[in-house]
C-alpha cells in the first residue's frame, strides 16, 4: 500500500497491490467523502512486491524483475482521467558492478 502525495489538493489517493496480481488505485476527493476504486490497466503476471509515487506517477515493482510506471492522463475522447502506462524497464540478466578497490 502506498500513499499518494496530494501536492497541496484535497483529495486522498492510495495505491495498494499485492498476490492478486492487481494495481488498484483507491480514491476520495474530499474528506469524508466516498472512496472510488479503480484497476490499473490488466493485471499483472506476477505478485506485485512495491509501489511508490512521485507527485505525479507512480511507479510498480512485480515479481518478474521490471518497474512500471504509470500517470494519470486526460482522454481526449471523453476528457476523462484514465491511469496509462508511461514506461517498463526490466532487469533480465544483469551483472553487478565490479567492486571499486
Amino acid at each position: 500500500v502506498a500513499w499518494a502525495p496530494n501536492a497541496g489538493m484535497p483529495c486522498n489517493t492510495i495505491a495498494s497491490g499485492g498476490d492478486d496480481r492487481r494495481v488498484l488505485i483507491w480514491s476520495q476527493v474530499e474528506a469524508g467523502g466516498p472512496w472510488t476504486v479503480e484497476q490499473l490497466g490488466a493485471s499483472f503476471r506476477v505478485p506485485v512486491y512495491r509501489l511508490a509515487w512521485s507527485v505525479a506517477v507512480l511507479s510498480v515493482s512485480a515479481g518478474e524483475d521490471s518497474v512500471t510506471l504509470w500517470k494519470q492522463k486526460q482522454q481526449s475522447s471523453n476528457q476523462t482521467w484514465r491511469w496509462t502506462l508511461v514506461t517498463s524497464m526490466a532487469d533480465s540478466g544483469a551483472v553487478p558492478a565490479p567492486p571499486t578497490l
